[in-house]
């Protein structure tokens, strides 16, 4: 009877103990995501947040300093596809290339593989470009993907997370690749998975031939102010920490501003993707802090310039796809769409097959 009394009396106060160490857990899980960014991979929704510097000077930064000083650009190739860019006319020594495309994306984002491929990708053999796409590897083995890489032959696949915190680095390791397996392409054109390209005025820029030879050539109209003064600090606290080193090489404080380039697409030289890389090489890395990292910071580094030239619809459009906005706005060279979304998939592959697709006078290329 005194044992059921006591149960009785101790099973309450069991329960708010349990709740009380579970909330304590959840507390303490919360404090280290927001203070180990080396757990952003695992927490994705977990973002450093618009305001870079705060997060820097507040102590963010002894968490981070390992992943910013580490150069992780040594990733190794699962599928290389090293003959993609081979040239079948050996009398021909010019450029294979005016532009190689080089999709930046994800192993599950099929539907904007199979969106390309059977809509503005099919023509632009017409205009001496190739499509490759470039993706990481997957927590969980896919068949579909080396289906897909057996029945296409346009995939690279990277031994690294596939996870859009990684996207910098699966761009310059993309870049790498170039330089190594496509030498002879004129131009890299840089584009995230879910870009749409307008094929009209494509065209036109490959007739023209205005892109500068050693600048980010794109959408330059970002900035970034907030990164632009957490790298100031970042430099300082290296700098003083080398301070009493030996043989110490000192970083310059530059004076970057923060501008950058839309990341839904750029376009750079060969010679001017040599001059990234290599400046990559000796730059300390910024894994994701900031989209202004790569064709920004990086571009100031490397002494790229940054030219304005193309417009872009950069958010998803509402109530309509990418074809219309390119029939109402013809100027526009790229523009984002989502086709994870099935209802917008089926619009924009349906709109394609319309008679009012015609408008862009495809069949003219």
């Amino acid at each position: 009877m005194m044992t059921r009394l006591l149960y009785s009396l101790t099973r309450w106060w069991r329960c708010y103990f349990l709740l009380l160490v579970a909330s304590i857990l959840s507390f303490v899980l919360i404090y280290v995501s927001k203070n180990d960014p080396s757990l952003e991979y695992y927490f994705p929704y977990f973002r450093l947040g618009s305001d870079y510097y705060n997060f820097y000077a507040s102590g963010g930064a002894a968490k981070i300093k390992k992943l910013m000083e580490a150069n992780n650009l040594d990733y190794e190739l699962i599928v290389s596809n090293s003959k993609f860019c081979i040239s079948y006319d050996p009398f021909d020594d010019g450029p294979d290339i005016d532009f190689l495309i080089l999709s930046i994306g994800q192993t599950q984002n099929f539907k904007h593989r199979i969106a390309a491929r059977s809509t503005w990708a099919k023509y632009l053999q017409k205009l001496k470009s190739k499509l490759v796409f470039v993706v990481g590897k997957p927590n969980s083995p896919q068949n579909t993907l080396a289906d897909e890489i057996h029945k296409h032959e346009d995939l690279i696949q990277i031994n690294m997370p596939d996870h859009e915190n990684y996207t910098s680095t699966k761009t310059l390791i993309s870049v790498r690749w170039a330089l190594t397996y496509c030498s002879k392409a004129k131009n890299l054109f840089i584009v995230s998975d879910s870009a749409v390209l307008n094929l009209k005025k494509f065209k036109s820029i490959e007739k023209e031939n205005f892109i500068q030879k050693y600048a980010i050539n794109g959408q330059c109209d970002y900035s970034d102010e907030n990164f632009a003064k957490a790298l100031h600090l970042f430099f300082q606290d290296l700098n003083l920490k080398k301070k009493n080193e030996s043989n110490a090489k000192m970083h310059k404080i530059d004076d970057y501003t923060g501008q950058y380039c839309s990341n839904l697409g750029w376009i750079i030289s060969l010679e001017g993707a040599r001059r990234l890389w290599e400046t990559a090489l000796s730059s300390p890395y910024m894994m994701k802090i900031s989209p202004a990292y790569l064709n920004g910071y990086l571009a100031y580094k490397a002494k790229l310039n940054y030219s304005n030239l193309f417009k872009y619809q950069d958010t998803l459009p509402i109530n309509k796809n990418c074809l219309s906005v390119f029939e109402k706005k013809p100027e526009f060279l790229l523009c984002a769409e989502n086709f994870t979304i099935s209802s917008r998939y089926s619009n924009y592959i349906a709109h394609w097959k319309s008679p009012a697709q015609g408008q862009l006078n495809l069949s003219k290329l």
